[in-house]
């Protein structure tokens, strides 16, 4: 916002957020994604707005919910929430899958020790029907391998020999 105020929008975007309208959810959560970053100590308010519209019902809130974690979340709320958005990722719907493995690749970004809980859950993507989803879970798999090279070993077994050939070379 340029270096201006916005502490009144702010609090107002919290309020905004923890109405049962999805459309007041919506332009909460955009607010929140503008006006917040994870310096913020009005972020710690979020979370428990997070962790609840990750329960909710409707998987567009849901998915508004796991967008604006992977956008703004600091390490303290990547802690927090990190076994929700793990449970997501097991979910019966596409679309929460989906937005769960882009959050989980943007919270390993964030605190890449959280890894580990996401791995069991990042195999099971790859036998996913869905293109969308196995197109993010290869997203998830790869920034893995970027931070840790001991997860190429894990995930070894899923690439044919002539790509892992390629990749050596």
């Amino acid at each position: 916002m340029l270096g201006y105020p916005t502490h009144f929008g702010q609090i107002e975007c919290l309020k905004l957020i923890a109405s049962n309208r999805f459309a007041d959810k919506r332009l909460g959560y955009l607010g929140i994604m503008l006006l917040l970053d994870e310096n913020q100590e009005v972020l710690t308010l979020v979370t428990n707005s997070l962790k609840n519209d990750m329960n909710h019902s409707n998987m567009y809130i849901v998915g508004l919910s796991l967008c604006t974690l992977g956008n703004i979340s600091s390490p303290e709320m990547a802690r927090d929430l990190c076994a929700e958005v793990e449970k997501l990722l097991g979910s019966s719907n596409v679309y929460i899958r989906k937005k769960a493995a882009l959050c989980a690749m943007r919270i390993i970004r964030k605190v890449p020790e959280l890894q580990e809980n996401f791995l069991s859950r990042a195999k099971s993507l790859l036998s996913d029907r869905n293109h969308g989803v196995l197109l993010t879970a290869t997203t998830l798999i790869t920034e893995m391998c970027y931070r840790n090279q001991d997860t190429l070993v894990t995930f070894r077994k899923f690439v044919t020999w002539k790509a892992w050939f390629l990749l050596d070379s």
